[in-house]
């Protein structure tokens, strides 16, 4: 069987840093099926930079979802972290590059 995923959640979020206003889209994505509300549920939310852990932590532990990645632009490639609603999920490296994103 082949991995698909499902975008069925294409949204802009609103959230303040300090007194700062920030906007980032968020997609939320069926990770495992190729059928709206089946598979695992996860948020993809591009931004410009990563704003400070505990925003992205707080952000997270909003979406309440399993995990949520936070992709960040690095020429052709993606810096990616992702978070649980209660922790930063260890992948062995501070930020993980990965190529090309399908949900962006």
């Amino acid at each position: 069987m082949a991995l698909a995923a499902s975008c069925w959640l294409n949204a802009v979020v609103n959230f303040k840093i300090t007194d700062e206003l920030m906007r980032t889209p968020i997609f939320q994505i069926d990770a495992f099926t190729n059928r709206r509300f089946a598979g695992n549920p996860a948020a993809v939310m591009p931004m410009d930079d990563f704003p400070a852990d505990e925003v992205l932590q707080d952000i997270a532990a909003e979406n309440n979802l399993a995990e949520t990645a936070f992709l960040v632009p690095n020429g052709g490639d993606y810096y990616l972290r992702w978070f649980t609603p209660t922790t930063e999920v260890w992948t062995g490296i501070e930020k993980r590059v990965i190529p090309g994103i399908h949900a962006v």
